[in-house]
């Protein structure tokens, strides 16, 4: 068992709610770009089970069918490279194996695919924490780009 100081904890907890509160954005702005009604349970029941790059690749397909009617959509590029990079920093986290030994804190991902690969790399409370901000950040300029988008068309 990996006893991480409170620091690093705390830091954690904040990406694993920065990314639920990602998931949710992500929802509402599917639901949203696809016509739907938020309050109605069936629009949410469609991206339920979707994993997270298959509601990317959902979104990318509905971004690219409106760009002419939402001008604005043409800075998803942007915004999905940011959603991109919040994606990696957390599965960076959440997918580790954590050790934590004379005061310093080192993850080690591996992967599989067709050999397997490891890499142990330190981290610090701090890179935690800008993880944490990317993915706020992400949400964020999720959110501007569809609502910004829809509100410029309505308003004309």
């Amino acid at each position: 068992m990996v006893n991480l100081p409170d620091a690093y904890l705390v830091e954690i907890g904040k990406i694993a709610v920065q990314w639920t509160n990602l998931e949710t954005v992500f929802e509402l702005c599917l639901i949203n770009v696809a016509g739907l009604n938020a309050n109605e349970p069936r629009a949410w029941a469609i991206f339920a089970h979707m994993t997270f790059p298959q509601r990317l690749d959902v979104f990318g397909a509905m971004i690219d069918s409106l760009q002419d009617d939402y001008p604005r959509l043409q800075d998803y590029k942007a915004v999905r490279s940011i959603i991109s990079e919040a994606q990696d920093g957390r599965n960076k986290v959440v997918h580790a194996r954590w050790l934590y030994e004379d005061g310093k804190a080192t993850i080690t991902r591996l992967t599989a695919r067709g050999k397997v690969k490891h890499s142990t790399v330190p981290i610090t409370v701090d890179e935690l924490r800008r993880i944490a901000e990317l993915i706020g950040k992400a949400s964020i300029e999720l959110w501007k780009l569809v609502v910004v988008s829809q509100e410029t068309l309505r308003n004309g």
